[in-house]
């Protein structure tokens, strides 16, 4: 699993996000597979890794035999509020593309991450949403 962004080592404003600022909100970048075998091919990419679109099955735009694996995703989220809770912790907030949701919860881990309780986002204004298809946001909290 890869983190794409968290916060400045001594916190503050990280350009363009209003969180990020101390730590407790992480982006990650999104498993992927190539011919259905995990692929890494574009996990260097650095702040270009913004840039890459999918469409609503997780295809990517310019190489539709990389895909999203919903799967891997939901089984990185569930461990991540595995992990936060033996410190003290929990996931407050998931944010993905909402039009990604459907795949994300049709997979087996998908399907307990939906029945989890963690809260993962129902609306976000067309902006936030176009830039959550190649990553996932995850707020977390102290319990």
């Amino acid at each position: 699993f890869c983190i794409m962004e968290c916060s400045h080592q001594q916190g503050g404003k990280l350009y363009p996000h209003r969180t990020h600022q101390n730590g407790m909100s992480v982006d990650f970048m999104m498993p992927k597979l190539k011919d259905k075998e995990p692929y890494y091919g574009l996990d260097n990419l650095g702040a270009q890794h913004y840039m890459l679109t999918f469409d609503k099955n997780g295809k990517y735009s310019k190489d539709p035999s990389i895909e999203l694996d919903f799967n891997t995703i939901a089984l990185h989220i569930l461990e991540l509020q595995s992990a936060a809770k033996k410190n003290g912790m929990s996931i407050e907030k998931v944010i993905i593309n909402t039009g990604l949701k459907d795949e994300l919860f049709a997979t087996e881990h998908g399907k307990t991450l939906k029945q989890s309780g963690i809260y993962v986002v129902r609306n976000l204004s067309p902006l936030i949403n176009s830039v959550h298809d190649d990553h996932f946001h995850i707020d977390f909290k102290l319990d």
